[in-house]
């Protein structure tokens, strides 16, 4: 939003983070600051939130050989993010997208 805004990132992506803890500091104007600040806070709690999720089906089947993937279905515009969330919380990408590969369902069969 301004060229000006520093972001320092304190934890990695995938990290697990104690509650309560910063996980970065962002520096800059106010106006900018302000202006993006809740856009910035929905989309960093909507990705955790994939990533929080994923890793605890992974924790859950960790004694087991399955394998966590992600559905194709995404929220329109942030499928790269949100698959991204799904890697950083341990799990796997199923397919980007349509063109991926051929997908033969039951319903295809005749």
């Amino acid at each position: 939003i301004d060229p000006r805004v520093d972001v320092a990132i304190i934890h990695p992506d995938g990290a697990a983070i104690p509650a309560g803890d910063v996980i970065a500091t962002v520096r800059g104007p106010a106006r900018a600051l302000l202006t993006a600040e809740r856009t910035a806070l929905n989309l960093l709690c909507h990705l955790s939130g994939i990533a929080t999720q994923t890793a605890a089906v992974v924790d859950a089947v960790r004694d087991h050989k399955a394998k966590i993937v992600c559905t194709r279905k995404t929220t329109p515009g942030l499928r790269a993010l949100e698959k991204y969330a799904v890697r950083a919380g341990g799990g796997a990408n199923h397919r980007f997208g349509l063109d991926d590969a051929v997908l033969i369902k039951d319903n295809h069969i005749a």
